[in-house]
């Protein structure tokens, strides 16, 4: 099976432990299921590794001896993700605690550190680096994006990732950011390609739930989000995240929903936000005196781009004993590139 796909795939190599042929109980498709995948680009760096996984095939290609796979599916992967002082990014797959090199990760405050491996797992797998934008696109050129209509891929329309376990490790913040189960879904559009991802986010004792859908528009190389987070205290963040620290007044519980309209370089084109804010306060200048009682409210914001300014449109807050109305807008701190320093 690997000497068959190997033939037809172009640039990487795969190499797999074991393989099942099976139909799908619930669609009565034919897929194959693959034990420990690994996949290799043509400098032997590992592109993608999981311990599980599934294509379904084209059967007229396949009686035609082409494999030309419709769904991908990688079943529990672990991945981690490694951003780097730079603001690069590295990938990496495997076990937890597998040799290879590994990072020093801040331990939730504590004295003692732990270790996130980013080379792989049980091995010294070279990983290949994502520095931008571009470069994921770059990756993405050859399967969903691909206008090849011969290729191996041509057939591909989606990729599912089940049940990931995601580790990302800020250096510049010395944060790790885990979700013990994520569910992405990559999908060819007709112009582009469309991502939603669904995960429970934890970094230190704070846990909130976060949803992306996103789209990748490929004749105006943009990039548009929509996100929405629940329970999510930034006070707590903002002791775990120093890029945060500018919102740790905020102590209660915040929700809410953003849309925004990226360009490739990351040059940030419109966003809009809503905010909904749980029981709780606002504390300034961490003086007892200085704290205003919450009951709950509304926050709508819009990022003007001509001026880089975030408007505060006009918004509600209940307060302990009354009733606040707010409008204005937030000027950017110097030049830092912290979208928080306002």
């Amino acid at each position: 099976m690997e000497n068959f796909i190997n033939e037809n795939v172009d640039d990487l190599t795969v190499s797999i432990d074991d393989v099942v042929l099976e139909k799908d109980d619930d669609s009565g498709v034919l897929q194959f299921r693959f034990i420990d995948l690994k996949v290799r680009d043509p400098d032997k760096k590992l592109v993608a590794r999981t311990s599980r996984a599934a294509f379904r095939l084209s059967i007229s290609d396949l009686a035609g001896g082409r494999l030309s796979p419709t769904h991908l599916e990688l079943l529990g992967p672990k991945m981690f993700v490694h951003r780097q002082s730079d603001g690069s990014f590295r990938l990496g797959f495997g076990d937890v605690g597998a040799a290879g090199q590994t990072t020093p990760v801040a331990n939730d405050g504590a004295d003692a550190t732990k270790t996130v491996p980013i080379e792989g797992a049980n091995n010294n797998d070279s990983v290949k680096s994502l520095e931008n934008a571009e470069d994921l696109v770059a990756l993405l050129q050859a399967t969903l994006l691909s206008d090849n209509n011969k290729g191996p891929t041509a057939r591909l329309r989606e990729i599912q990732i089940v049940g990931a376990e995601l580790t990302l490790y800020d250096e510049p913040n010395a944060t790790t950011w885990v979700s013990p189960k994520a569910n992405v879904t990559l999908t060819r559009a007709k112009d582009g390609l469309t991502a939603d991802v669904e995960a429970d986010i934890k970094v230190g004792l704070e846990a909130f739930s976060l949803n992306v859908r996103s789209a990748y528009i490929k004749s105006t190389q943009r990039i548009k989000l929509e996100v929405s987070v629940a329970d999510v205290n930034p006070e707590t963040l903002a002791q775990h995240v120093p890029d945060l620290e500018a919102l740790k007044f905020l102590q209660l519980p915040v929700s809410g929903s953003a849309t925004a309209e990226i360009a490739l370089d990351g040059k940030m084109l419109n966003a809009e936000m809503d905010i909904r804010l749980g029981a709780g306060k606002l504390v300034f200048n961490e003086k007892p005196d200085n704290e205003i009682g919450v009951s709950s409210g509304t926050i709508a914001l819009k990022y003007d781009q001509e001026k880089r300014l975030l408007v505060i449109e006009p918004s509600l807050i209940d307060l302990s004993g009354g009733k606040a109305s707010l409008s204005g807008y937030l000027t950017p701190e110097g030049d830092s590139g912290n979208p928080f320093s306002y």
